[in-house]
């Protein structure tokens, strides 16, 4: 799972959190959901990311998919590529929501095109199955490269696997695809 968090947010909340447990110093992941309360509840997206893993996992909270949905979709609004891609994972699996491929397109897309790999990954795989895309390995072969140059192994190892079904004018045509979308990405 994808988790994305300022720095600053983050120490803030651990400090909160290591302060309000003077009986027990350890820090809990209950007195980090505790302290990201303020934080979501002024609309800070990094913190509803978050504390929609924490939902997502029941790390410190009860696990609660539609409580993670609801603090993703709140993050994913706003342009968080790491809430994005987790909505678009939930909506994938029908966890917390009815299972929607076209949905999870939709989500990946919009974390993909920000540069996140993860996402990158997950849509390229739909283009490979059909489910939620058509079915289009250039497209597929494209975005697994950019996964890969942004660091996630899967993207890379899948997208070596799917060249070997592919033509030399058919990889041509997915890398030339892949240096338009990462220009695009740069740009923006």
């Amino acid at each position: 799972m994808a988790l994305r968090i300022t720095f600053g947010v983050a120490i803030t909340v651990i400090s909160t959190a290591f302060a309000s447990e003077t009986a027990n110093p350890r820090f809990t992941s209950e007195a980090m959901a505790e302290a990201l309360l303020d934080y979501v509840t002024q609309g800070d997206a990094e913190a509803q990311l978050l504390l929609g893993s924490l939902y997502d996992t029941g790390e410190g909270v009860p696990e609660d998919d539609a409580e993670a949905v609801r603090w993703y979709r709140l993050a994913a609004e706003q342009g968080l590529a790491g809430a994005q891609l987790n909505l678009g994972v939930m909506y994938d699996n029908g966890e917390g929501v009815p299972e929607d491929d076209a949905e999870a397109a939709k989500w990946y897309r919009m974390a993909a095109e920000q540069g996140h790999p993860r996402a990158q990954l997950n849509m390229a795989l739909q283009y490979i199955t059909g489910e939620g895309l058509p079915v289009d390995h250039v497209q597929a072969y494209a975005w697994l490269d950019l996964g890969a140059a942004g660091g996630d192994p899967d993207a890379g190892n899948v997208r070596d696997s799917l060249a070997t079904a592919m033509t030399p004018e058919h990889i041509a045509e997915a890398k030339a695809l892949s240096r338009e979308l990462a220009d695009r990405i740069l740009q923006q």
